[in-house]
């Protein structure tokens, strides 16, 4: 009966063993998991770090949750005057969206060659997801537009040469990579994606989460304004007094107001 067991349990280390050889989990790190936004904050760096095989390459994604995002769709009137003819609405957009690639894959984004196409991470891998309403004819144009816009903020970013790797042994190597994270970047929770490529494939994805929160009088006047609005209106009427009053005497030093 006890040999029996000890089969059970070798054959059970067998397994495992065989299972994590050929799993495509692998580890990574990444700092910080709070980004604190104070007063002063003017953007911050998420550092991701990890091993991985030789012959692996590996992408760095940050990607935000799905947004409906709602525009004014401007246009020519009577051939002359810009004005308003129709509102626009993007569905399941992410409201970030960034890659980081290694130099070998930025090369085929360079070249937008079939090995590129194949992996689906880049924008264009967004064009059939997000919904834009009303349907209309000029979708791609619409949808350009959208990334011109969220790129101008840097909330949606494509970085060649983003990964970088430094040899170690045993057929290893680190790969690094700084996401630069936006001062108009929402508050929120952002999924972290590192994804193993084999070949022109994708081997695997890890997820993990980190958040950016308000800290300090940022905070403070989030929670005024949402938990006690009579005494934040109040607060904001003072403020508007006192700023016109601090005006006027600026001004009337300055030989007063024309």
């Amino acid at each position: 009966m006890k040999d029996i067991k000890i089969i059970k349990y070798i054959l059970l280390f067998m397994f495992v063993t065989i299972f994590l050889s050929q799993s495509s989990v692998f580890a990574f790190h990444f700092s910080p998991e709070v980004i604190k936004v104070g007063v002063t904050y003017k953007g911050a760096k998420l550092y991701v770090s990890g091993e991985v095989e030789d012959d692996r390459d590996v992408v760095v994604q940050v990607v935000g949750s799905g947004e409906i995002a709602h525009f004014k769709q401007k246009g020519k009137v009577g051939g002359i005057l810009w004005m308003t003819v129709g509102h626009v609405t993007f569905e399941n957009a992410p409201s970030v969206y960034f890659t980081y690639l290694p130099e070998k894959i930025s090369k085929w984004a360079d070249e937008n060659n079939q090995s590129w196409k194949s992996l689906g991470l880049g924008f264009d891998a967004l064009f059939h997801k997000i919904e834009i309403l009303p349907a209309s004819k000029d979708k791609k144009l619409l949808f350009d537009n959208f990334l011109k816009l969220k790129s101008q903020d840097n909330l949606y970013q494509l970085v060649k040469k983003g990964v970088s790797y430094k040899a170690l042994q045993e057929g290893k190597k680190k790969f690094m990579a700084s996401i630069n994270i936006p001062a108009k970047m929402p508050l929120g929770t952002y999924e972290l994606r590192v994804i193993k490529v084999k070949g022109e494939h994708i081997q695997s994805i890890e997820k993990e989460h980190f958040k950016l929160e308000e800290v300090g009088f940022p905070l403070f006047l989030s929670k005024l304004a949402f938990e006690h609005s009579l005494l934040y209106g109040i607060m904001a009427v003072v403020v508007a007094i006192f700023a016109g009053l601090f005006m006027g005497v600026l001004f009337k030093d300055r030989g007063g107001a024309h």
